[in-house]
């Protein structure tokens, strides 16, 4: 199968650290947070599942519409 989303060497890091005009008077560096480093991963493009959606569109009248199902009433 063919991969729907490929991210790979992923890294994210947050500034959690105290406003500038308080770190400078209190002299104090930045504060990094690392969350994730290094990550890599794929989201493969899976097959449709046709009976779950008319499973879900028999328990509630909305999904019917999303999907283009008829009504529970016969009314497009």
């Amino acid at each position: 199968m063919t991969a729907l989303v490929q991210a790979h060497d992923l890294a994210k890091t947050f500034d959690v650290s105290a406003p500038w005009l308080n770190r400078v008077l209190e002299r104090k560096p930045r504060t990094l947070l690392h969350a994730v480093d290094g990550v890599s991963f794929e989201i493969e493009k899976a097959k449709p599942w046709p009976w779950l959606a008319s499973r879900a569109a028999a328990r509630a009248p909305w999904p019917a519409c999303w999907w283009g199902c008829t009504s529970r009433r016969g009314a497009a």
